[in-house]
C-alpha cells in the first residue's frame, strides 16, 4: 500500500503540472464528482464541527494491573535498570555503527575517485540466523542441543512485536514463534540482562518493565516506566501451541488475526486459516467488491493518467479473482469495516484481517496503539455523472480519492487525486 500511495502521489504531481501547462481547471474537474450521498455520509458543513481531543494516557494503576494471558512475570529484586539510551540499539546494531562510521570515513577520503561513486558507507551486508537478520535479534543463546534467541517483528502491522525463534539441533533447523508481545503496550522487552536466555526448566526468561504512553504521535510517541524490574518467563509449550493443528499459533490466532483458534478454517470457505489472504470473512461477493478488490490489489487496468473517467480500460463483472495463497514476505494488514462490499475481496498479494467496528470497540486499547492501516470508505454515488460512484481511503501514509464508473459490462475505476503524509 505505501508503494501505491507513493506511485498516486507522483501521478498527481505530474498532473498537476500537465494541468499548468494546459490550462487545465482542475477546481472544475473536481466539481464533476461531486456527491451529495457522500457530504451526507460526513455531515460535512457547519453542521458538525471537528473538535480537537487531547490525548489522555492510560491511569498508571491500570498499567501495574496488566496481565498477560499467555505468559507469566514476576517482580525481582537484583535487575538491570530500564536504559533510555539502550532501547534504540543491541550490541550487535552498534558495533555496526562503528564499522559504518569507519566505512564514511573511508568514503570521504576516497570520495574523488570515480570508481567509488557508486559506493554506499552505510549499506553492509546482513547477517542472518535462520531467517532473521542479526539486527533484530534482541538476545541469543544455546542449552545444549537447544538454541533459541528473541527477536523483534514488523511485518503484523503492530509496531514492533517480540518472537522466539527455536531450533532443537544446534541452529541447523529452526521455527518461529510470536509471543503475542507489543514492545511498550504495555511490557517492554530488554535485550539487556543479567539472566540467562534459558532458565533451569528450558524456558525463556528474559528482563521486562512496564509502560505507558504519554503521546499521541506516532513515530516520535514518548513514554515512560510505570515498573521496572520484572522477569518474564516464555514456555515453549505455549509458544507452540496450535490447537486446531491449521499451522497458526493460538498466539498468533488470538492476538493479531483474530481468527479461532479452535477451527482451522475459521470463515468456512474450504481455506484453512494458515492459507486465507481473508481468513474471516466469507460473504457473497458483489458487483462493488471487483471495485475494492482492484484498489487493494493494485490492478494495472486502474487509469490515473488522462484526467477522463472513460479512458480506463474495463474491469469485467464476470471477472472472479483467484484464490492465492500466502508466502513469507506476505504483509499482513488490518481494517476495520462494516462494508460486506469490502470484507468480501480476495486479496492477491498480502493478508487482510477485517473486524467489524463492533468488535474493534470491544479491543483492549488501552494499554497502548492497536494497529490498523487504510481503511477504504463506502462507495457513494456522484450528482452529475451518470452511474459514476467515489470512494477514498486513508491511512498511517497518506490518503487517496477514487471514481468508479459502472457499465453493463464492468467497472472502469481511477484515481482523482491523493495526499502523501
Amino acid at each position: 500500500m505505501k508503494k501505491y500511495l507513493g506511485l498516486l502521489l507522483l501521478l498527481w504531481t505530474s498532473a498537476l503540472a500537465f494541468a499548468q501547462e494546459e490550462d487545465f481547471d482542475f477546481d472544475a474537474y473536481l466539481a464533476k464528482f461531486k456527491s451529495t450521498e457522500e457530504d451526507q455520509y460526513y455531515h460535512r458543513g457547519e453542521e458538525k464541527e471537528w473538535k480537537y481531543v487531547p490525548y489522555k494516557p492510560v491511569k498508571k494503576s491500570k498499567v501495574r494491573r496488566y496481565k498477560n494471558e499467555f505468559f507469566e512475570f514476576k517482580k525481582i529484586k537484583d535487575y538491570t535498570t530500564y536504559d533510555e539510551e539502550k532501547r534504540f540499539h543491541t550490541p550487535y546494531q552498534d558495533s555496526l555503527w562503528e564499522v559504518k562510521q569507519e566505512r564514511m570515513k573511508r568514503f570521504l577520503d576516497t570520495a574523488a575517485d570515480p570508481r567509488h561513486s557508486t559506493f554506499d558507507p552505510f549499506y553492509i551486508e546482513p547477517q542472518f540466523i535462520g531467517k532473521i537478520d542479526r539486527e533484530n535479534i534482541l538476545m541469543h543463546e544455546s542449552h545444549g542441543d537447544t538454541e533459541a534467541f528473541v527477536y523483534e517483528e514488523g511485518e503484523l502491522g503492530i509496531g514492533l512485536s517480540v518472537w522466539v525463534a527455536y531450533s532443537k539441533d544446534k541452529g541447523k533447523n529452526w521455527s518461529y514463534y510470536c509471543t503475542g508481545i507489543n514492545q511498550k503496550s504495555p511490557l517492554f522487552v530488554k535485550w539487556y540482562s543479567k539472566f540467562p536466555l534459558f532458565n533451569s526448566n528450558g524456558d525463556l526468561q528474559i528482563e521486562a518493565c512496564l509502560m505507558r504512553k504519554m503521546s499521541a504521535d506516532w513515530i516520535c510517541a514518548k513514554y515512560e516506566v510505570v515498573q521496572d524490574g520484572l522477569l518474564l518467563t516464555i514456555d515453549i509449550a505455549t509458544l507452540q501451541r496450535d490447537s486446531d493443528s491449521d499451522g497458526l499459533t493460538d498466539i498468533l490466532e488470538k492476538k493479531y488475526y483474530y481468527t479461532n483458534p479452535n477451527n482451522p478454517d475459521t470463515d468456512g470457505d474450504g481455506v484453512s486459516d494458515n492459507l486465507d489472504l481473508n481468513p474471516r470473512w466469507a460473504v457473497p461477493r458483489t458487483d462493488k467488491t471487483i471495485v475494492y478488490e482492484a484498489l487493494i490489489n493494485s490492478d494495472e487496468r486502474l487509469g490515473w493518467c488522462d484526467w477522463d473517467e472513460d479512458s480506463c480500460a474495463l474491469i469485467p463483472l464476470d471477472e472472479v479473482t483467484a484464490v492465492h495463497y500466502p508466502s513469507d514476505s506476505t504483509i499482513t494488514y488490518r481494517m476495520v469495516s462494516d462494508d460486506p462490499n469490502l470484507v468480501s475481496i480476495q486479496p492477491i498479494n498480502d493478508r487482510y484481517i477485517f473486524l467489524s467496528s463492533e468488535e474493534y470497540e470491544l479491543l483492549e486499547k488501552d494499554y497502548g496503539d492497536v494497529w490498523f492501516f487504510d481503511n477504504y470508505s463506502p462507495m457513494f454515488k456522484t450528482d452529475y455523472l451518470e452511474n459514476t460512484y467515489v470512494l477514498s481511503s486513508g491511512g498511517l501514509m497518506g490518503s487517496a480519492y477514487y471514481y468508479a464508473k459502472w457499465t453493463e459490462k464492468g467497472w472502469k475505476i481511477g484515481g482523482i487525486y491523493s495526499i502523501s503524509e
